[in-house]
């Protein structure tokens, strides 16, 4: 279609101007109609998309996120340690894993909401917007003028830059007139509504800082990785601080990783060697811990609640939430980041350095590669690259030999020391009892107490004693005779017994007579 005959279709449509606007009124009403009602389909849609994703995402381990039921918990506690911490680690992992998936269907859900807020004011606002056919002849008029303009400027040889400029200059001047006034409006109220669209700032919850935390766990297995540095900069973890003897519990704290503190001597957790410790706050208060105190369970309702009310209280500002799940996405990228080779010589090295493995199957194996260049050097006649593996080796095997002597002699003289301490104590506390007794003594003598202690220890000397005199055996005649005359002792005595016994019979009898005696003088 030529340029003229859409013109005159233009200026068709103006003569036809009170018709279209007398229908205008019932075809907005029934287009306005057919969107509420797809609107209220659209919505029932996200609904039932809502609710697939909860069927889809179901927490595998709604047991203190570790177990399934009160039966699958008997059932691992009984298990061996080693066997139990590793079914119990993979079940971290899994939920893990499982928050993931679900904090990724919440911001899908979030982000078909604002789609859909979005959607339904664009077509609110088109809907209102009503313009009168000489306003759109107007504008006809005006782009074709604008596009007459355009092809004689390409034709002149202008640039696309000159040619934006005068486009902006004609919008201005056009924006100085009424329909120029008319747009500005309509640019404004744009404005304002999609100020309105914006989502409104979330509050922060405890989940989200469990997003971002540490356990002990995650610590043990990262803490070599490259970029653990900067990763754990900005995470959380719950750090046990004692034990409570009135909720009879352990108590944790919310704290915000700072960084990493070197520490002067090495220690393991997890089967792990570090030499630095996180330096953590909560509040204004920073303190360096061991990694091995964080706990692997979630934070708590009642922690986060008090970590709040802390921050609060010390005029200190909250983490917003596009900070913590810009944390996140670094965290899931340190987690897929694939380890190259250098990477993972680094790490070995790093492990060897702590754990101080500098024989046995690494020393082999460095050994082994080292006899290797060794032998490729000689077949290629670099006698130079011979002298330096040599010198490696003789370095390397006066290492093992020293580590081992190191190693034995350690051994012995630490048993040697134990010995020797024990020695040392048992006499220091002989001396000391024998010189408070010789007190004792001491005290008891000048104070003249002559009781006797039946407990003590007393100093005496043994003594032997002779019989000299012993006089010899009487004859058995004179044994005889002084048999009788004992004998007859006790028969003299016998007799006088009985005879004084009758006397007191004759007594007896005498004293109860009833004699009455009359004497006449």
């Amino acid at each position: 279609m030529s340029d003229s005959d859409e013109d005159l279709l233009a200026l068709a449509g103006a003569g036809d101007e009170e018709t279209e606007e007398e229908t205008k009124p019932m075809k907005d009403s029934k287009k306005r109609s057919r969107d509420e009602s797809s609107d209220e389909d659209g919505g029932m849609g996200d609904d039932d998309d809502d609710d697939d994703d909860e069927e889809m995402f179901v927490n595998p381990y709604p047991l203190e996120g570790k177990y399934k039921d009160a039966k699958d918990k008997a059932y691992i506690e009984g298990l061996p340690e080693i066997e139990r911490e590793e079914i119990l680690f993979e079940r971290g992992e899994e939920m893990e894993k499982y928050r993931q998936k679900g904090e990724l269907a919440r911001r899908v859900r979030e982000r078909r909401q604002q789609e859909k807020a979005l959607e339904k004011k664009t077509k609110q606002r088109s809907a209102r917007s009503t313009g009168g056919k000489s306003s759109q002849l107007s504008e006809l008029k005006k782009r074709r003028q604008e596009k007459e303009s355009r092809s004689r400027r390409r034709q002149e040889g202008y640039d696309d830059s000159d040619e934006q400029a005068s486009d902006y200059d004609d919008g201005e001047e056009e924006g100085s007139g009424e329909e120029g006034s008319a747009y500005g409006d309509e640019e404004d109220e744009e404005r304002v509504e999609w100020a309105e669209s914006k989502e409104p700032k979330r509050s922060l919850e405890v989940n989200d800082l469990n997003k971002i935390r540490f356990g002990k766990t995650l610590l043990a297995k990262y803490c070599h990785y490259p970029g653990f540095e900067d990763a754990i900069v900005g995470s959380f973890v719950r750090v046990n601080i004692g034990y409570d003897h009135e909720t009879q519990s352990n108590t944790y704290r919310v704290c915000v990783v700072k960084g990493l503190q070197e520490t002067q001597k090495p220690y393991t957790f997890l089967n792990r060697t570090v030499d630095a410790m996180l330096l953590v706050a909560h509040g204004r208060s920073e303190r360096a811990f061991e990694m091995g105190i964080c706990s692997d369970q979630p934070i708590t309702d009642k922690e986060f609640d008090r970590w709040k009310r802390t921050m609060e209280e010390q005029d200190l500002s909250l983490p917003s939430v596009k900070k913590i799940d810009r944390k996140y996405k670094e965290l899931v990228e340190l987690q897929n980041h694939q380890l190259t080779s250098e990477e993972v010589n680094e790490m070995i090295k790093k492990r060897q350095k702590f754990s101080g493995a500098s024989v046995g199957a690494n020393a082999v194996i460095e050994k082994s590669m080292l006899q290797q260049q060794r032998v490729i050097a000689m077949e290629k006649g670099d006698f130079a690259e011979v002298e330096k593996v040599d010198e490696r080796l003789d370095n390397l095997e006066r290492v093992i030999q020293r580590n081992q002597k190191q190693t034995g002699e350690t051994e012995m003289d630490k048993l040697a020391k134990v010995n020797e301490r024990n020695r040392r104590i048992n006499l220091e506390r002989v001396r000391r009892a024998e010189a408070q007794a010789n007190e004792n003594r001491r005290k008891a003598a000048a104070m003249g107490n002559s009781a006797a202690d039946p407990f003590s220890r007393l100093r005496t000397r043994s003594k032997i004693f002779y019989e000299t005199n012993k006089k010899p055996s009487e004859p058995a005649e004179q044994k005889k005779e002084d048999d009788k005359t004992n004998d007859e002792q006790q028969e003299q005595t016998r007799k006088k017994l009985m005879a004084k016994k009758k006397l007191s019979r004759v007594d007896d009898l005498i004293a109860n007579l009833d004699i009455q005696l009359e004497i006449e003088v």
